[in-house]
C-alpha cells in the first residue's frame, strides 16, 4: 500500500501463448508443435517472442551441418536480432525439408544454448518469401521489468455535469406515509423514527432550496463530497423544524455547472 493506492501483481510461468503462436496468414495451412528444445547444447527456454521469416531461396546455413536454409530466425524481444539455428538432415540430402524441426541456438551467459523447437507436418506446401511465422510465449516477471503508475486528480466535466442536471430525482416520490430506507426509533419500538427522503444524482457542490406551490421557502440544503457521492439525505423537516405537511413541493437545484427544477409529492 503506498500513496492511496493498492497493486496485485499476478506474475506467469514461461510457457508458449497458443493463441498468439502460428502463421501471419490464415491462406498457411502448416500445422506447426512446440517444444522446448530436446537436441542442442543446454536446452533453456527462453522468455522471449520470434519471427520466423522465410524466403524462395536459401538465406542462410544450419548451425554445425550447414545445411542450407529459406529462413532466418529474429528474436522481437532482444532487439530484434537474429539468432542461429540448426535444423538436423534427417533425409541426409543437404536441403531443408519442411518437416525437419528448427532448433533455436541462443547466447546465454556467454554459452550457446538451445532454447525452443519448432516442428511442422509435411502438408505438402513450401513456405516461401512474404510467409512467417511467430512464436509467442508468457513471460515471467524479470529485473528489468518496471511497474510505473501516473495518477489523475478527480474532476468534474462541465459540458457533461450540465446535461446530468436532468437526471436528478427524488425518492421515493411520492412519498406516502413512510419509506423502507428510514431508521428505526432507537428508544421506542412503538414510535417511528426520523422521516427521511432523499435528492439522487445531484452534482458534487451544490444547493438544494425546497418550495412550496405559492413559492415559500421550505428549507435549504447544501451539498459539497466526493464526486460518487450524488446524494443528499433530507428529514424532511422545514428551516422552522417543523415536521414537512402533506402536499406537493418543488426543488430548484443550484450548481456551478447550471440549475435544475423539479417536484414531489408527500401524501399522508
Amino acid at each position: 500500500m503506498f500513496e492511496g493506492l493498492h497493486v496485485f501483481v499476478s506474475d506467469d510461468l514461461l510457457r508458449v501463448n497458443a493463441a498468439e503462436t502460428g502463421w501471419n496468414s490464415d491462406d498457411i495451412q502448416i500445422p506447426h508443435r512446440i517444444y522446448v528444445a530436446t537436441a542442442g547444447p543446454g536446452r533453456v527456454p527462453q522468455p522471449a517472442d520470434y519471427q520466423v521469416r522465410f524466403a524462395d531461396a536459401p538465406i542462410g546455413n544450419s548451425y554445425s551441418n550447414n545445411v542450407p536454409i529459406p529462413f532466418e530466425v529474429i528474436n522481437l524481444t532482444a532487439a530484434n536480432l537474429p539468432i542461429e539455428i540448426f535444423s538436423p538432415d534427417f533425409d541426409r540430402d543437404d536441403t531443408w525439408d519442411v518437416d525437419e524441426p528448427l532448433i533455436f541456438l541462443e547466447n546465454i551467459d556467454g554459452v550457446l544454448t538451445a532454447t525452443w523447437e519448432v516442428r511442422f507436418d509435411d502438408a505438402g506446401t513450401m513456405p516461401g518469401a512474404g510467409d512467417e511465422f511467430y512464436l509467442k510465449t508468457f513471460k515471467p516477471f524479470s529485473a528489468q521489468d518496471i511497474f510505473s503508475f501516473r495518477t489523475r486528480a478527480a474532476g468534474t466535466d462541465a459540458t457533461l455535469a450540465k446535461q446530468e442536471l436532468r437526471d436528478i430525482y427524488v425518492v421515493p416520490n411520492p412519498y406516502v406515509a413512510t419509506s423502507a430506507f428510514e431508521p428505526r426509533n432507537p428508544i421506542s419500538r412503538t414510535e417511528r423514527g426520523e422521516r427521511r427522503l432523499y435528492f439522487a444524482g445531484v452534482p458534487r457542490q451544490c444547493t438544494i432550496r425546497i418550495y412550496t406551490l405559492a413559492g415559500e421557502l421550505v428549507e435549504t440544503l447544501y451539498h459539497d463530497s466526493s464526486l460518487d457521492d450524488g446524494k443528499v439525505f433530507w428529514d424532511m423537516r422545514t428551516k422552522d423544524n417543523m415536521n414537512l405537511a402533506y402536499g406537493l413541493y418543488l426543488f430548484h437545484v443550484d450548481s456551478p455547472e447550471g440549475s435544475f427544477v423539479g417536484k414531489f409529492a408527500v401524501i399522508k
